[in-house]
Parts: structure tokens; sequence; C-alpha cells
């Protein structure tokens, strides 16, 4: 992938959709070649602690989900080499937003 992140500095958030009854976001694959996720397993439920690096894409944040720290659990497990991305925000008609800063 030639993209470069927005910044180097790695980005912690907490998945919780905004509004819905959602319990959480299935995994995205990768914004810049629409390439699927290796697996949606392990998807995000909310509460859950999400790390990586924040990308620009078309006009839309998305983050390369490099660790995720389910809710109810302890630790962090690495999902670096899984293409796994999360969209900022789901918009109106998917959830609101979907990655808040902690």
């Amino acid at each position: 992938m030639a993209e470069k992140p927005v910044s180097e500095v790695l980005k912690t958030y907490k998945l919780a959709v905004s509004s819905g009854s959602c319990s959480g976001v299935f995994w995205r694959g990768d914004p810049f070649t629409n390439s699927k996720p290796k697996n949606n397993e392990n998807w995000p439920k909310n509460g859950s602690i999400l790390k990586g690096y924040q990308y620009l894409c078309k006009g839309e944040n998305w983050l390369k989900v490099t660790e995720i720290q389910q809710v109810g659990t302890s630790g962090f497990q690495n999902v670096a080499e899984d293409n796994k991305w999360m969209g900022y925000d789901g918009g109106a008609s998917n959830g609101g937003k979907w990655l808040h800063d902690i």
C-alpha cells in the first residue's frame, strides 16, 4: 500500500455506535483498494478499544486497526496483518459516530 497515514502517531479510540441498536460494527476492508479484511472474526463490539493509524481516503477518515481489546477483556489482540479497517462515522443511517476519543 503506497498510501501514508495522516500521522505516525498511534491512535486509540473506543468503538461505540452512537445511534440505533447495533451491538458493534463489522470490520471494513481497505478503503483504498476495496480489498476485504482477512476475516470478520473478533469484530468490535460496543465499548471495545481500537488502536491504529489514521488515514484519509476520499475525504473520509479511516483507522487501519493494529490492535483490539474487546469490551470486558484485558489485554490487546494484534490484528495488524489482517487488513482490518474501521470508519470513524457510519452516517445517520448506520449508527452515527463509531470511533470516540478516550
